[in-house]
Parts: structure tokens; C-alpha cells; sequence
């Protein structure tokens, strides 16, 4: 797995390479945080929050976290954090510091990313496979605004990394690296119960280790990593039930709910845009993950991961399949990591909506395999001609700077990117969904105030109506107490519609400003003048 052309100074020099890059992307972390809107389900997590808190706060007695909405299927780990620390700094935004906390969150997963990269790969596959997914806009862009979906993904790849540090020295495992495991997949499940999904992979990996190793099947073995496993599964079962209060109260039936949820979630069915027709989110065709993948993943991520395949199995035949323990372990839990969840929604046609969010948490063991691709392609190219390794490698980090120049001209709507085979996001304009979470609204928003301004200097100021045709709760928080929100859309002062679904339909009014990027509106403003409206009822 590591190639022998790696002398030690160049693993110093990736490693410096991987810091350099963790330390830009925190630096556009801390200058950006502020950019970002809110997404549509960020209301309804900030009350979920609070709802733990107050759960704790009444000593047991306040049970709304109980019994909000569908939100008690889910551990609040994230929300809870967050809402805690907004109320240690009242003084603060509430917004911004979701948002700060929520962009270290994806930092942490970056970290996570690279550490694993290393593990399996050495120092040039962390070094690439931290370059992928932080030059990855689904990724970057879902870690501002995705209080459920991202954190899972996070705690995803930060399990798997235990997963292969197990695996590396199975059968003696030191009891730390259990206890890491059970501590990470304990707030993995806190955030959502799909996570179970790793505790899976693990006794998976145990029993094949077992089967196939006579050291492993030695009593001694058994009973002690057996001890272990119960003992990281005990904090597991307590981390995970500390901020999921229906859990701690009913932990058998709140999690046989949770488990049916994954499967037939409690949604009402949506219109999807897929391949330009709307599809009702219960009835998606099964290519609908596959395309997504396809057009939403930047295009040398992309081909390093098909890649992957065929790279795999020549390292495996030219080995005579006598890998090592630490590369067996790595490529097992990769590949049940990245083929389970894809096949999961095909077997049993689970409800799923909005482009690949709900399985962001496959883009960064995903970003591991393209990484050691890439990586292998370069040893491959490198026994021909050192020369050619290094245009190769001159490719692999230059071709990001052009996903770099795409995620600033959208900025800050990196979720909505989409590759350059789509032709980016006017390609993708009608054909698949844009910008689905409503966070074009804060800017909305924005265009709104900067016009009632101008109103004011010409007329009597007022409370503005608002009519809005898509999220309101993303767009109300940037307006203030002199907008009042209506149903009336007739008579409404301001009309916001998002670029989704049927909303353009609805259109009337002064257009003052749409929301765009590279030409394409991710939602229209419009302004009612009262004397238009007067002399239309005339």
C-alpha cells in the first residue's frame, strides 16, 4: 500500500502539504461563517435543542423533546451542543454560532478524512484524499447549513478511522482503541440511528478476522476483545442516549421506531427534479443516487473513484491476495462503507429527496479510495517515468483550483453545485435541483431591506407584508420586526418565490432583484406597489 518511492522527506513534505491545506480551510472558515442563510430544516432543529435542554433544565419534567414532531426519532447531540452554547453567549447571534460550530464540525471531518487516508494508504494518499473532499462543494457547503446530515457524516468517517485502527492490530487490540470506537460510534448514533450501520461493519470484520486466522480464534482472544466490545458498546449505549431524551425515557421502542423510520420515513412525498421530470420522493427511479453521485461530484473525484475498482483488483492479484492486516482491514471497511448504504435505498425503495444529502456521509471514506487511486496511478506512472509522476501529480493538484474558481463564483451556494459534464449549475438548471434548502432567502432577504429603505425616503414608513413561496422560516430571521409575514399573496408588499418546483408560476409584481449565480436564479423578489394594487381592483 505504501509506495517505496516515498522517501521520508516526502512524507514530510505531504504531511506539510495536508497542515497547509487544513489551515486555509480554517482561515476561510473563520472569513466566511457569516455568508451563509439558513436551511429549511434549521428551525425545527434550533426547537429541537432547546427542547433537550429544558428537558434537563425541568429536572425530567418538560417532555417536549418527547414528542416534537418526527424529531424524537433522532439524537440532538449536534442541536444540543449548539443550543448550549448559545445560551453561554447571549450576547451573541444565535445564527452565527450555529454556523461557526457547524463549519469546525466539517473541519473536524476533514481531519478525519486525511487521518484515515494515511492509515491505508500513507502519507501521499491522506495528502489526496484531504485535497478531494475539501475541493469538494457538496461538501463544503452542506457543513454551514446541514444540522443532521452533516454531523452524521463527520462521525461516519471518524468510526470507520477506529474501525481500521481495530483492524490493524486485531486480535490485540489495546483496550484505548475500543473505547475510541465505542466513544465515536456512541455520538454518531446521537445524531442519527443509521449509524448502526458501523456497529454492523464491526462484527462483520470481527467474525471474518475470526474465520479466517487461527491467532483469532484462540480462546484468550476471544473472551478479551469480546470484553472489550461490550464494554465500548456499554459507553456507546450511554453517550448516545444523553441527548435523545426518548431514548433515555423508551430506549427499546424509540429505537425500534427510529429503525422503521430509516426505511418508511414519516414524510409527506415531495416532487423531486430528476433528469428534468418531477418525481414524487416515494416513487424515484433507482438510478436517482447513481446520477446524483455522478453530476454533483467534482470530475477527477469522480474518475479517481470508478478507477478505484480496477486499481483495487490489479494491487490484489499483483500481491497474490496477501495483503497485510492493516490494508485487508483498510479496503473491508472502506468497501462494505461505500457499497452498503448505496444498495440500502435499491433493496428496500426507501423515501429519499434532495439530491444526495441524506448520504453526504458516503463522500468522505468515498474521498479515502479516490485519494489511494490516485496515488496508486501516480506509483504506476512513476516506475515508467519520474517525469510523468510528476506531471500527473501537477494534474491531480491543479485540476482542484478550477472546483476552487467554481465554489467561489457560487459562493455561498457550493451545496448547488454541479460538474462541469452537467455544464455546472445552469446546466443542471431545470434538469436537477438548485437550491432546494431555501438559503438563497438571507440574501432575499438583503434585497428586500436595501429597497424598503429607499421606499422610506418617498413615503410614510411602514410594517412591509411579505408572501413567500418556499421556506419562510429561512428568509423571517433576516428581515426583522418590520416585515410581518402573510398568505395573502395578492395584497402582499414583497412576493419571494424560490427557484423550485411550481413557485415561478407565481410571479406578479416589480421585479426588484432575483437571487442568481452564473445567470441562474435561485429565487425571484418582487415588489407590489400599493397604488398598482388599488388600481388593478378598481
Amino acid at each position: 500500500m505504501h509506495s517505496p518511492l516515498l522517501t521520508q522527506n516526502s512524507e514530510r513534505l505531504y504531511a506539510a502539504a495536508s497542515w497547509g491545506i487544513l489551515c486555509v480551510v480554517m482561515a476561510v472558515i473563520l472569513l466566511t461563517y457569516t455568508d451563509y442563510g439558513m436551511s429549511w430544516d434549521e428551525y425545527v432543529q434550533i426547537r429541537y435543542g432547546e427542547h433537550i435542554l429544558n428537558f434537563y433544565a425541568s429536572n425530567y419534567s418538560d417532555l417536549s423533546a418527547l414528542v416534537y414532531k418526527n424529531l424524537y426519532l433522532y439524537g440532538g447531540l449536534f442541536d444540543t451542543v449548539v443550543q448550549g452554547m448559545v445560551r453561554l453567549f447571549p450576547n451573541q447571534d444565535p445564527l452565527l454560532i450555529r454556523r461557526l460550530l457547524s463549519g469546525l464540525v466539517g473541519w473536524l471531518g476533514m481531519v478525519g478524512v486525511w487521518r484515515l487516508g494515511h492509515l491505508v494508504g500513507g502519507a501521499r494518499t491522506g495528502f489526496l484524499s484531504l485535497l478531494l473532499i475539501a475541493t469538494t462543494p457538496s461538501y463544503f457547503g452542506h457543513m454551514f447549513i446541514n444540522p443532521k446530515d452533516f454531523p452524521f457524516a463527520v462521525g461516519y468517517i471518524w468510526t470507520l478511522l477506529m474501525l481500521v485502527r481495530i483492524g490493524r492490530t486485531y486480535p490485540d487490540v489495546p483496550w484505548k482503541e475500543w473505547m475510541g470506537f465505542g466513544i465515536v460510534l456512541g455520538m454518531t448514533l446521537a445524531v442519527r440511528i443509521g449509524g448502526v450501520l458501523l456497529l454492523a461493519y464491526a462484527l462483520t470484520g470481527l467474525i471474518v478476522a475470526t474465520l479466517l486466522s487461527t491467532q483469532c480464534r484462540k480462546r484468550e482472544s476471544l473472551l478479551r476483545n469480546g470484553a472489550f466490545l461490550t464494554l465500548a458498546l456499554l459507553f456507546t449505549f450511554i453517550i448516545m442516549v444523553i441527548p435523545w431524551p426518548s431514548a433515555l425515557v423508551d430506549p427499546v421502542t424509540t429505537i425500534q421506531k427510529a429503525f422503521s423510520a430509516t426505511t418508511h420515513f414519516p414524510y409527506q412525498s415531495w416532487p423531486n427534479l430528476f433528469q428534468g421530470t418531477y418525481h414524487l420522493s416515494h416513487a424515484l427511479p433507482w438510478t436517482y443516487y447513481p446520477v446524483y453521485f455522478g453530476v454533483k461530484i467534482p470530475e477527477l473525484f469522480l474518475l479517481s473513484t470508478v478507477l478505484a475498482i480496477p486499481f483495487g483488483l490489479v494491487s490484489l492479484i499483483r500481491s497474490g491476495f496477501r495483503q497485510d492486516t492493516l490494508a485487508l482491514s483498510g479496503w473491508f471497511f472502506l468497501g462494505i462503507a461505500l457499497v452498503v448504504p448505496l444498495l440500502y435505498p435499491i433493496l428496500f425503495n426507501s423515501i429519499h429527496y434532495d439530491a444526495i444529502r441524506h448520504f453526504l456521509f458516503i463522500l468522505p471514506p468515498m474521498a479515502v479510495l479516490a485519494g489511494w487511486t490516485l496515488h496508486s496511478l501516480l506509483n504506476t506512472v512513476q516506475n515508467v517515468s519520474r517525469g510523468a509522476a510528476v506531471v500527473v501529480l501537477t494534474i491531480c493538484v491543479i485540476t482542484p483550483l478550477s472546483v476552487i474558481a467554481d465554489m467561489v463564483r457560487i459562493h455561498p451556494y457550493q451545496y448547488a453545485y454541479y460538474n462541469h459534464l452537467t455544464g455546472g449549475i445552469s446546466g443542471a438548471e431545470n434538469r436537477f435541483e438548485l437550491d432546494y434548502w431555501g438559503t438563497s432567502f438571507k440574501e432575499a432577504a438583503s434585497i428586500i431591506r436595501t429597497h424598503s429603505k429607499q421606499l422610506a425616503h418617498s413615503e410614510k414608513p411602514q410594517r412591509y407584508t411579505v408572501y413567500s413561496c418556499g421556506p419562510i422560516s429561512t428568509l423571517m430571521p433576516f428581515l426583522g420586526t418590520d416585515y410581518q409575514r402573510t398568505r395573502d399573496r395578492q395584497n402582499a408588499d414583497y412576493i419571494v418565490l424560490l427557484n423550485r418546483s411550481s413557485c415561478h408560476r407565481l410571479k406578479q409584481g416589480k421585479p426588484i432583484g432575483p437571487v442568481e449565480r452564473e445567470g441562474v436564479p435561485m429565487a425571484w423578489v418582487f415588489y407590489q406597489d400599493p397604488a398598482d394594487r388599488q388600481e388593478t381592483v378598481q
